[in-house]
């Protein structure tokens, strides 16, 4: 049994107690997997991780939610052309798809996914619209696409909400897409 001197505290008892008690725990429960005696530093696990753990699974991190696109881009283009918009997309947690494409009416007369159909977004993985493969068409540019002046564009998706996102305008070098 535990003593504590007349002169301690009761806080400082407690504290004592509780640090005694852990340190039983930590030496009798050998399947845990860590032990402080504080509690900021305790670790938990969450039902899913145990669940995971006695089935001999392992979890890794989740991808993002939603797909998220980058390296959007258009060459310069003076108002009245039609141009291509290049992009990639990154699928996210689950499967998705593209299944089209707006852009103000302030810009141009419409958008469109070159062929006309959805763009299989598998998570994870990245798919790249280019030349070489299904792109975005913009037809009708009312403004002028200048070099290093962004634009918008907005990506409808099957199962996720749409995203309005910002391209550049840049030159196209050999060898690019």
């Amino acid at each position: 049994m535990l003593r504590f001197a007349k002169h301690d505290h009761p806080k400082l008892r407690t504290r004592r107690a509780l640090g005694f008690g852990l340190a039983i725990l930590c030496v009798a429960g050998g399947s845990l997997t860590a032990c402080s005696s504080t509690e900021s530093e305790m670790t938990t696990t969450t039902e899913a991780e145990a669940g995971a753990e006695a089935e001999g699974t392992t979890t890794t991190a989740a991808p993002a939610t939603l797909p998220s696109v980058s390296n959007v881009f258009a060459p310069p283009t003076e108002a009245g052309q039609d141009v291509m918009v290049s992009l990639s997309i990154t699928g996210g947690a689950t499967q998705d798809s593209l299944v089209g494409v707006s852009i103000s009416e302030e810009w141009a007369e419409s958008a469109t996914l070159v062929p006309d159909e959805p763009v299989s977004l598998v998570p994870s993985q990245t798919v790249n619209l280019t030349k070489s493969g299904a792109y975005i068409q913009v037809v009708g540019l009312k403004k002028a696409l200048d070099l290093n002046k962004p634009f918008e564009i907005t990506l409808k998706f099957g199962n996720s909400a749409e995203q309005t996102v910002q391209g550049d305008v840049r030159e196209l070098s050999l060898g690019s897409s």
